[in-house]
């Protein structure tokens, strides 16, 4: 199972995965929809996917920011980590404040 997760993990890979479910989803909807298109069941389904679906990019996207906020943090610590450095020599050629 860490396998697909780490798979899924790749964004090439879940671009990939995501770009065929799509056209997947078109051609067989579209038929689909003409033959069953008024029964309670199919208009369910097309529900829950539809809720299925918001939900997983919802995750996915968090999951983007989560991995962005780590990298912004790491990168204040590697600021401040230069500029402790700095300080110790008493050469100080990075301002105080920073926009990072």
């Amino acid at each position: 199972m860490k396998k697909v997760h780490d798979w899924l993990a790749d964004s090439n890979h879940a671009m990939t995965l995501h770009g065929w479910f799509a056209i997947f989803w078109l051609v067989v909807s579209i038929p689909l929809a003409l033959a069953f298109g008024d029964m309670v069941l199919f208009v369910t389904w097309l529900s829950l996917y539809a809720i299925v679906v918001a939900h997983w990019s919802s995750w996915q996207s968090s999951r983007t920011e989560a991995a962005q906020d780590k990298a912004d943090a790491e990168l204040r610590e590697l600021v401040l980590r230069l500029r402790r450095m700095d300080a110790e020599e008493g050469d100080n050629p990075m301002p105080e404040k920073s926009d990072v």
